[in-house]
């Protein structure tokens, strides 16, 4: 594994394998927009009540005041601390999003293509990696294990997580110019190095996991005196140091959420928090066990976090044989990464992870995984019988798990996206919130699905403006996931209570409001015409409330929906003294 000099049919081979990464990204070039593409999108049209700042996109509040005129306007819901932050600091990224709207306006092709560009860049990054830390064989498996990892579907098939692709694709390239300087002496890496950092900060707060695979080489790999080592690190801690200090003076980040943890503010949660949801990214990134469900299954997470330990487990077995094997440069260069693997990931799991967290971790995921594939086939060639079939049959194993399955999910997981994003055009234009007037006070009381609880608004307003006049007012009402109990108390009140207790999680709803600032029974939010008094409360949020209107809900502008039969649909409200049901069921995300 010494050789980091591959012959030139390596480095074809390594084009051929960037090829490949490119053409399993083209079933997401035919992805519509969904999720967070029609909120920035409409913040750019002028459409949203948010600062049409085309640096800001991600900046989804802006204090107190205007999270609460927010609530009023039916944008956040109600259950929303009103000390919310969700401020995140992403001005390439957004410039380039606000490019592509500038150009091509809404059409969602050009978008993709520009993001297939930022992975191509991304894959060949990783292959300049992979070829310089890795002998040639190995160096190609490897690559090929990153080019066609199942995790990058999400940054592909979502333009508004395309921020994690660039800064990894830009980081990337920052750790190949830093050993290029260090170990070929060239000085114009010196200066790139730490402008390609500097870039990959400006497109997200992950490319921290850059600067830590440089700070580990440091430590782990590079030659020298520690005074070389340290002088050598220094530009990597100064444009870290001045983006943290930038980054926490100006508030950004994101607090009093539920599913945010800061670790600045808090970091014994932080800590508690990595330690299961570190394992889960591992478990995907070595493992080939995907993370899609962890934020919204409680099964899979504890799946996930066990099978992470495994991987971390499997892991120390294949350095301590390689350690044997001998080759003391391949040996070092190979801990390195795989400890800047696991510490990259810390800076990613503050919020919900998923897959679009681990292109800066499959750097060290996938040079482990290709070297897995190779001590594991060599050692065959090296035995006879059962032993020789076993370490084969180990290589194959792991190597379709991660070169054919990650195809598969390339190939296949778009066209759910596609399916997602067109529930959501279905959700605007086929459904019967339509039918209320352009003023009309619409509320929608099941909205345990994502795209009901968060996206239903801005998909209305994205694709039937005509329907959303400015005294319009769209509001979930609950988004708890089970059946709810709707009684109408008064001409202008009914009460809204879960029919399990106590009530279930819905992660979506914590993303607005933490467990440590709950609301509590008898508090009262109000909503311009909307008053809200909390009747009960369970551990995981309110479990009864009730609506008070500034009208009687059989006034003609009050339209009362929920969602039922792949639709919302338009419900009468119940007479006075009267009940019904509404039952739960899954919406588009299966929630």
């Amino acid at each position: 594994m010494a050789d980091r000099s591959p012959p030139r049919a390596s480095k074809r081979a390594l084009a051929t394998v960037v090829a490949l990464g490119a053409l399993l990204s083209i079933p997401n070039l035919f992805v519509g927009p969904l999720h967070d593409d029609l909120v920035h999108q409409l913040v750019l049209e002028g459409m949203f009540d948010l600062p049409d700042d085309p640096l800001g996109l991600y900046e989804f509040t802006h204090g107190e005041a205007s999270n609460r005129e927010m609530i009023a306007r039916g944008w956040l819901h109600w259950w929303t601390d009103p000390q919310l932050t969700l401020r995140f600091f992403r001005p390439l990224s957004s410039a380039l999003l606000a490019i592509d709207h500038a150009l091509f306006g809404r059409a969602a092709f050009p978008s993709h293509l520009h993001s297939l560009l930022w992975g191509v860049l991304l894959f060949a990054t990783a292959a300049a990696l992979m070829r310089r830390c890795l002998d040639a064989r190995t160096a190609v498996i490897a690559s090929l294990v990153y080019a066609v990892a199942g995790a990058h579907v999400m940054t592909l098939a979502w333009p508004a997580s395309r921020h994690t692709m660039v800064s990894a694709a830009l980081g990337g390239l920052a750790l190949v110019l830093h050993l290029r300087w260090r170990e070929d002496r060239r000085p114009v890496a010196a200066i790139g190095a730490p402008f390609a950092l500097a870039l990959s900060l400006l497109a997200s707060e992950t490319g921290l996991a850059a600067a830590i695979y440089v700070l580990t080489y440091e430590a782990m790999v590079a030659t020298g005196s520690p005074r070389d080592r340290a002088r050598a690190a220094l530009p990597t801690l100064v444009v870290c140091g001045a983006y943290v200090a930038f980054y926490v003076l100006a508030g950004y980040g994101a607090h009093h959420s539920g599913t945010y943890t800061s670790p600045f503010r808090e970091p014994l949660s932080f800590a508690l928090v990595a330690s299961a949801r570190v394992p889960a990214l591992l478990a995907e990134a070595i493992g080939a066990v995907s993370t899609f469900a962890y934020s919204t299954d409680p099964t899979s997470r504890v799946i996930l976090v066990t099978w992470g330990l495994v991987s971390i487990a499997g892991s120390f077995g294949l350095l301590a044989v390689v350690r044997r094997s001998g080759d003391a440069d391949g040996y070092r260069r190979l801990r390195w990464l795989f400890v800047a693997c696991v510490t990259s990931l810390v800076p990613m799991v503050a919020g919900l992870i998923g897959p679009r967290m681990l292109p800066m971790g499959l750097f060290g995921a996938s040079a482990m995984v290709g070297s897995a594939i190779t001590v594991a086939w060599r050692a065959s060639r090296e035995r006879r019988g059962a032993a020789r079939h076993a370490l084969a049959g180990l290589a194959i194993a792991i190597a379709i798990a991660h070169v054919g399955l990650g195809s598969l999910v390339r190939l296949t997981v778009p066209f759910a996206f596609a399916a997602v994003a067109e529930a959501e055009r279905r959700l605007a234009t086929e459904g019967e919130s339509g039918g209320c007037t352009s003023s009309g006070l619409v509320y929608l009381i099941n909205g345990a699905d994502a795209v009901l609880s968060v996206y239903a608004a801005p998909s209305i307003a994205y694709y039937s403006p005509q329907a959303v006049g400015p005294d319009a007012r769209f509001r979930v009402l609950a988004s708890a996931p089970h059946d709810l109990q709707v009684e109408r108390t008064g001409e202008r009140t009914m009460t809204v209570a879960s029919a399990v207790r106590p009530r279930g999680e819905n992660i979506f709803e914590q993303v607005f409001r933490s467990h440590e600032h709950p609301l509590r029974e008898g508090d009262t939010v109000v909503a311009e015409e909307m008053t809200i008094r909390v009747l009960e409360m369970d551990p995981e949020g309110p479990a009864s409330f009730e609506v008070e209107l500034d009208r009687s809900l059989d006034d003609e502008r009050v339209c009362l929906i929920v969602w039922r039969d792949g639709a919302l649909r338009r419900i009468a409200p119940p007479g006075v003294g009267e009940s019904l049901t509404v039952a739960h069921e899954p919406g588009p995300m299966g929630m």
